[in-house]
């Protein structure tokens, strides 16, 4: 299924990341979230930065 709207890309972006960090690929987790955060909304932005704050302490 193709995204419809920006948002439903970005959902997808960020499922890949989560399966990258779940099978132990950390440094592609945060590079696909880095990516991210370039295109993210301020609001995206802080939730995407945790996210790679979460990946980087595991």
């Amino acid at each position: 299924m193709k995204p419809k709207d920006m948002n439903d890309e970005m959902t997808w972006y960020l499922n890949i990341a989560t399966v990258f960090n779940v099978l132990g690929k950390r440094n592609e987790s945060i590079a696909l979230f880095k990516q991210l955060e370039e295109v993210a909304t301020e609001k995206d932005k802080e939730f995407i930065q945790n996210s790679i704050r979460f990946v980087q302490e595991q």
